[in-house]
Parts: structure tokens; C-alpha cells; sequence
């Protein structure tokens, strides 16, 4: 980096806006699990609760245009926290370094996520347990499961069920590598059997959604946590490596923390005073 004369026009020097990250970041994320959700609602037939799995389904398409908008807010992020740094902003360094901070940090983590249903547990039996809470989960069960059975081991597990609906849904999961006895659209058929009442036909999808939201509910906060901090990594790499001018009269009053001079002849105020 190379300091430039003082006689440059003053350039404000800024760090990266850690708020302004976050909310454009949660914005997107939001956006793009909202879509998804209801993308596989809708694909999803009432008998297996499954996605397709050929590589060009909407999911797979919605993932590859989810993460060219992430590459694509890093890099204009990082180029205009350059362009408040620099007088001369590089359009490479932004470039790459963005890329770079994004294929080793973000995209391995989107991967992981899409194919290991157990990482989404710690955030999903949080986050997502409120949301499904506040949404309505203990109701919905209690309306749909039997309240009394002949059989004792059916009622033990109907008062097992009545008492914490989650710890049957803390378990379950929407993926299709999942085994089958958590996965969400298989154990509402086995739980049809000898548990559930005679449901309406929307009964099971509303039953796989509200796992499908605790899982979104985990892939928010991970997401969130992780662009957040790539774009801090991001906006460091670039500045480290940046060969633009700054004003270094612009750096020295903004790292000077010195009480302004009072004019000639004038007291500073009194804040307080004591007395004896």
C-alpha cells in the first residue's frame, strides 16, 4: 500500500460495514431458502416427501444461481470498501480475492450442508425448535395423533409424544441420504399406523414442512455466520494486498484520538465541580 502526498483531495477512510453485510447477506439467504422451500413443497409429491435428484431439478439450478449472487454482492462489497479506502480501487484484487475467500470458505460449507443432515442439528434444534414452535407444532399434533389406545405401548408412546412433540421432530430429516427411519415423510407412515388420526391429505405435507423448516432455520444461521465473516477475511486480503493510495492525512486523523485545542484565551468548560 502507498501512502500519497497530503495534497490529494480527501478520501473518507472506512472499514468494511460489518451491519451492512449482514443484512444484504441475510436478505439473499432468506430469499433463496424461502424460494427452495416452497419450490420443494410444491415438487414434492404426497407419497414420498423427496425432491428429484437429476442434476439439472430446479433445486440444483436454484443452488448454482445462489452462490454466482453470493461470488457476485462479495465482490461489489469488497470493491466498494476499496473504492472508501483507496483512491485508485483495483478491480483484480477485488475479483480475486473475493473468489478465493468464497471456493474455500463458503462453497465447501453450502456442499456440506446440502449432503450432511446431521450439521444442521445443533442450529435446527434451536432456532429452528422456536420457529416451529411459535409456528404452531404442538397444536398441529396434538390434532392429528390418537389420544387414547387399547395397546399399552401405543399409549405409552401417544403421552411420550403428548408431552414433547420435539423430540420426535429434533430427529427427522428431509434428506434423501437419511435413513428411513428418520426420514420425515416415512415416519408419518409408519406413525399413520397405530398413532395418527384419520388425516386430511395436506396432513403429511404439513407434517415433512415443519422439518423442512427447522433445517432452513439452521441453513440461515449458518450461512449468515459464514458470509459475514468471508466478507471480513474478503475486505482484509484486499487491503493487505492492495497496491492503491491513501491520504495519509485522512489515516493520521482518523487513527487520532487528541482533544481539539481550545482558542487562545478561553477556559474549558466545567463538567463539575466540588466544594469543601
Amino acid at each position: 500500500m502507498v501512502l500519497a502526498p497530503t495534497n490529494p483531495p480527501a478520501t473518507a477512510v472506512s472499514s468494511n460495514n460489518g451491519m451492512m453485510n449482514l443484512g444484504i447477506y441475510s436478505i439473499i439467504s432468506a430469499l433463496y431458502l424461502i424460494i427452495s422451500h416452497e419450490s420443494k413443497s410444491l415438487s414434492n409429491s404426497p407419497s414420498d416427501g423427496t425432491a428429484s435428484s437429476s442434476f439439472f431439478s430446479i433445486t440444483k439450478i436454484m443452488s448454482i444461481i445462489f452462490l454466482a449472487i453470493i461470488w457476485l454482492t462479495q465482490f461489489m462489497l469488497t470493491f466498494m470498501s476499496l473504492q472508501k479506502q483507496c483512491n485508485t480501487p483495483n478491480y483484480g484484487l477485488a475479483a480475486w480475492s473475493s473468489f478465493a475467500t468464497f471456493a474455500l470458505l463458503f462453497v465447501p460449507l453450502f456442499v456440506c450442508l446440502e449432503y450432511n443432515y446431521t450439521w444442521l442439528r445443533p442450529f435446527g434444534n434451536t432456532f429452528g425448535y422456536l420457529m416451529n414452535k411459535l409456528n404452531g407444532l404442538a397444536s398441529f399434533m396434538h390434532g392429528i395423533k390418537k389420544t387414547k389406545s387399547d395397546n399399552d405401548k401405543v399409549q405409552e408412546y401417544l403421552d411420550y409424544m403428548n408431552e414433547d412433540p420435539w423430540a420426535l421432530f429434533s430427529m427427522l430429516s428431509t434428506y434423501d441420504n437419511a435413513d428411513d427411519e428418520i426420514k420425515a415423510s416415512k415416519k408419518f407412515d409408519d406413525l399413520k399406523e397405530s398413532y395418527l388420526n384419520e388425516s386430511r391429505d395436506d396432513t403429511k405435507e404439513t407434517f415433512v414442512n415443519y422439518v423442512r423448516v427447522k433445517e432452513n432455520i439452521a441453513k440461515f444461521v449458518f450461512y449468515v455466520l459464514t458470509l459475514n465473516f468471508m466478507a471480513d477475511l474478503t475486505f482484509i486480503v484486499a487491503q493487505e494486498n492492495s497496491p492503491c493510495a491513501i491520504n495519509i492525512d485522512e489515516v493520521n486523523d482518523a487513527a487520532s484520538f487528541k482533544p481539539k485545542p481550545n482558542p487562545a484565551g478561553t477556559k474549558p468548560p466545567v463538567v463539575f465541580k466540588t466544594t469543601e
